[in-house]
């Protein structure tokens, strides 16, 4: 009596079918709530050089790790704080700003660690585009 090969080529099919289904929604769930960490890719933030009053460049990111002093200031309309950080590793105290955009509904709270993505404005001042917290 022969085999019959119809039904095991489906069954081969299927197998295979239901493999590459698998591997590939696993390749896209891994993909999708991976979170891309652009922060720790960047330079830290040359202390000294903005506290001796040396110029940086205006338009380059920099990393800023550090835990929050005191929130100093908020804007009248809200968009924008001021807070204190001091910087891990350094007695010094940097004054930076918060927009409304870097901080995405997430409180800024006197204590909490903190790691920053910084650049400087045009007038020399310190600003978050974003943060995470640690």
């Amino acid at each position: 009596m022969a085999r019959n090969t119809d039904n095991m080529t489906k069954t081969v099919k299927i197998s295979i079918f239901c493999g590459a289904f698998l591997l590939l929604s696993g390749a896209a769930v891994f993909l999708l709530t991976r979170s891309p960490d652009t922060i720790s890719h960047l330079p830290e933030f040359p202390i000294a050089r903005y506290l001796d009053g040396n110029s940086l460049w205006s338009d380059e990111d920099y990393k800023l790790d550090g835990k929050v002093n005191n929130v100093l200031l908020r804007s009248g309309d809200g968009k924008n704080i001021l807070v204190c950080i001091k910087p891990e590793g350094s007695d010094a105290f940097l004054p930076v700003k918060l927009e409304k955009d870097s901080r995405k509904k997430k409180s800024i709270q006197k204590d909490q660690q903190i790691t920053l993505k910084v650049r400087l404005d045009s007038e020399g001042v310190i600003v978050c585009n974003e943060y995470t917290e640690n």
